[in-house]
């Protein structure tokens, strides 16, 4: 059985993903609202169904991306190959990549959003030595493995808010 976004190989993993690009649509939703919101605009974001980006608002391009792991790993990841094929931030045409991830502090967790200028992110994440690592569905996402530490340090980060978690859980889904 084929469905147009995935291969399907059974009936579990068909509803996994389908569950995944929900819970993802959803982020991507809350964040452009967010956005919003802290900009005072009034333009509605303009949602893309191709891969160049999520969504378009005040003339920027952005992609979101959510991290699932980084209260216990106190990494972050940027994916950049899936099956062997260009994705993730090599692949997007985003002015901005968003990224939110939770932070372990002092058995807390504390979520933040990063806002990167996505030109200068490429161009740091590949000349870096930063960690590659694999994962994902069938351990086919090829990845850069940044520790959370380094993220505040990064030369391509516009901006990172620390977001309470009873706002995050109101007004941003997440995990």
């Amino acid at each position: 059985m084929t469905n147009t976004n995935t291969t399907v190989i059974n009936n579990n993993t068909s509803i996994e993903f389908n569950k995944k690009l929900k819970y993802s649509q959803l982020g991507v939703e809350s964040i452009a609202n967010f956005i919003r919101a802290i900009t005072a605009t009034e333009e509605m974001p303009t949602f893309i169904d191709d891969k160049s980006c999520d969504f378009i608002l005040n003339f920027k391009k952005y992609e979101v991306k959510q991290e699932k792991k980084s209260f216990y790993t106190n990494n972050i990841v940027f994916e950049y190959s899936n099956y062997n094929k260009i994705s993730g931030v090599l692949a997007t045409q985003s002015d901005i990549w968003v990224h939110i991830f939770a932070v372990n502090e002092n058995e807390n967790e504390v979520w933040y959003i990063a806002f990167f200028n996505t030109t200068e992110l490429k161009k740091e994440l590949l000349e870096s030595n930063f960690k590659k690592v694999t994962g994902g569905d069938d351990n086919a996402s090829k990845m850069f493995l940044v520790p959370i530490n380094y993220v505040f340090k990064m030369s391509s980060l516009l901006t990172i808010l620390q977001i309470p978690k009873i706002l995050l859980n109101k007004y941003i889904t997440t995990v």
